[in-house]
């Protein structure tokens, strides 16, 4: 089952967080301030030595079942977005809808187009995105992207938005999927334990860390698909040289992606 807290009694800019021993710790949480009708939703996370409590303020009067929420996986070549409303203290979807990231000038246009097309109502909104995002910012690797939290939710008029990498994103998500989501492509130990790391060859090669404390599995964000490719034989010295000779810095996303797949071909 889903890990349990020792118990939290906090207060954060005037939230009061009260969860009790052998609360379940969910990937989200509400929190009413102590002063005003104002919530906040954030995730729980628990470190070897102290539960700890990330809440983003979303303002407003509004109640938790109020939000509505847009959620995206951003890419070099499809954005996929989705519409969300709470519903019995979880996450209901409503639609979905993949775009061409390329044919639009930037995310911005997709989630207009999206909300558009569905007369959707967004509170809040939260992206993945391909690439490495600093202080709520993003210039997408393999996109002619500026991507800013901020911005998004000012010309989109939402509440919150907010950014962080794609396969951050899938690490946290990854342990709400079940037994059956998942194939077995290479059968390990069964009583593995420790870090792991999730992998996706797509556009490009993303690659995200999960680093087991002890109790649980915390994900964080890499870029390990740009560093350098390491051949281990003849032939791949060989393939070294013929991509050096066209690109210079010789990445792992340049063998293991959609384009390395073809760098390979040739």
């Amino acid at each position: 089952g889903a890990p349990q807290t020792n118990g939290i009694d906090a207060t954060l800019n005037d939230f009061v967080i009260n969860m009790r021993a052998g609360d379940q710790l969910g990937p989200r949480i509400t929190a009413r301030n102590s002063t005003s009708d104002d919530f906040a939703v954030g995730w729980v996370e628990r470190t070897p030595t102290v539960n700890a409590v990330r809440v983003r303020q979303f303002g407003g009067d509004a109640t938790p079942s109020d939000i509505n929420l847009g959620e995206g996986d951003i890419g070099a070549t499809n954005s996929r977005l989705a519409f969300f409303t709470e519903s019995g203290g979880g996450l209901e979807p409503v639609v979905e809808a993949t775009y061409a990231s390329r044919a639009h000038a930037n995310l911005e246009a997709i989630v207009k187009a999206f909300v558009s097309a569905h007369d959707l109502p967004i509170d809040v909104a939260c992206f993945g995105i391909a690439g490495p995002v600093r202080h709520g910012r993003s210039d997408t690797t393999n996109l002619p992207w500026d991507v800013d939290a901020q911005d998004l939710a000012r010309a989109l008029r939402l509440r919150s938005a907010g950014l962080l990498n794609d396969l951050e994103a899938h690490a946290y998500g990854i342990a709400m999927l079940a037994p059956d989501d998942f194939v077995t492509l290479n059968q390990g130990a069964v009583d593995a334990s420790g870090n792991a790391a999730i992998i996706a060859a797509g556009t490009g090669l993303g690659e995200a860390g999960l680093y087991w404390n002890g109790q649980q599995h915390l994900p964080f964000a890499g870029e390990g698909g740009h560093t350098s490719f390491a051949p281990s034989d003849p032939l791949q010295i060989e393939l070294l040289g013929f991509l050096s000779h066209e690109f210079g810095h010789v990445s792992w996303e340049r063998v293991l992606s959609g384009p390395g797949l073809y760098n390979l071909y040739r």
